[in-house]
């Protein structure tokens, strides 16, 4: 179990828990921050890489697997497995703007084509992958790939 510690500006310490360690995580250029995937804690932790503190949680669907972010629209998606959701969130605030329903079991691996703002997803068990437009945050298209989908972290 790793603890994290930080002061608010009160001086009140306090910590975060990554109770199965960070299972995913990305950088944003544009604030320095590094998005962690908090899986049993269903949260997003956001670590600011100037002080190498942790600054905030952002709540997200049940076991976050994975996180990206599409700098250009400063924009993290977060695949939540159990929740077969993926979380919108703006970078510029680090609020939830949409949660969209992949409509299948366990939306897994997760990347982004950050020329054409478009993310693609592996779905647990499922035979496709879901496209996902990371602007306007809706499903654009499946492509099918003929087996199971599944995406492993090493």
């Amino acid at each position: 179990m790793l603890k994290l510690h930080y002061t608010l500006s009160d001086r009140v310490p306090l910590q975060v828990t990554l109770i199965t360690g960070g299972w995913s995580m990305d950088y944003n250029p544009n604030n320095q921050m590094l998005y962690v995937a908090n899986y049993n804690a269903n949260e997003i932790v956001i670590i600011d890489t100037k002080t190498d503190t942790v600054v905030g949680t952002i709540p997200v669907s049940t076991h976050p697997i994975s996180v990206k972010v599409d700098p250009a629209i400063d924009t993290l998606v977060v695949a939540s497995r159990a929740g077969n959701e993926l979380t919108f969130i703006s970078t510029t605030t680090n609020n939830v703007t949409k949660t969209l329903s992949t409509g299948t079991v366990g939306p897994w691996g997760l990347d982004i084509d950050t020329t054409r703002h478009l993310a693609y997803v592996t779905n647990r068990g499922s035979s496709y992958i879901t496209v996902v437009n990371t602007e306007n945050q809706e499903i654009v298209t499946t492509i099918p790939i003929g087996a199971p989908a599944h995406s492993w972290y090493r």
